[in-house]
């Protein structure tokens, strides 16, 4: 299962495992040495501040089973993509919520790959790295910056979405990439744009579908 990690999070947990690695090469015999250059104790997070996890937050406010599918459709001038990915609810406490996800990818002339499905678990608070804060880690990107707030259309009502923009370095060029961002909705992004304007590049991502089962009492 798949854990909310921020970006400081991930780099120290890979330092650990290339630590690890070093550490199993050899004769395979203790050592009574403590190896020059490692920590011995993992650093407290304790004097980090914390902040409330805005997924944890979107997601329960609705029921177990809620699901919500994504359309994405990237087209450039030869060739065409559909992603189709599902989302659903399976796990809501107080301390975290439990989001399946699977990915269904469709293109000319191939067979329809189905990915096996994957979970993400979002916990209800996290611990904020120093030097960063927690808007940075929650916008849909450590390069992304909010741009305004604006009207988004999704299933036939309209919605108030935060604006984000930022640019992304490709082989083919910049992508410029824009995301309407809408916490009323489950999985908040409403919609998605991307663009490499050097290679006739584009890519729309919507909403098509939202399933909210009725809540039963006491849940």
């Amino acid at each position: 299962m798949e854990r909310f990690y921020s970006d400081f999070q991930w780099r120290f947990l890979a330092s650990g495992l290339v630590a690890a690695a070093t550490l199993g090469c050899g004769n395979g015999k203790p050592s009574s040495e403590k190896p020059q250059g490692f920590p011995t104790e993992k650093p407290s997070t304790d004097n980090l501040p914390i902040a409330d996890n805005l997924n944890f937050k979107n997601w329960s406010r609705f029921p177990v089973g809620t699901t919500v599918t994504w359309v994405k459709r990237t087209t450039n001038a030869k060739d065409w993509v559909k992603e189709t990915t599902v989302r659903k609810l399976v796990e809501k406490t107080a301390d975290k919520v439990v989001v399946e996800w699977q990915v269904i990818v469709e293109r000319p002339n191939y067979e329809t790959r189905v990915n096996p499905p994957n979970r993400t678990e979002f916990p209800a608070t996290f611990r904020v790295p120093a030097g960063m804060n927690a808007e940075q880690l929650q916008a849909p990107s450590l390069k992304a910056k909010k741009v305004g707030e604006d009207l988004v259309t999704v299933l036939d009502k309209t919605h108030q979405a935060e604006v984000f923009t930022w640019l992304d370095g490709t082989e083919s060029g910049p992508m410029e990439i824009k995301a309407w961002y809408v916490d009323t909705l489950p999985g908040r992004i409403a919609r998605q744009t991307m663009r490499v304007a050097e290679k006739e590049f584009e890519s729309l991502e919507e909403i098509t579908s939202i399933s909210i089962p009725r809540e039963q009492p006491g849940e």
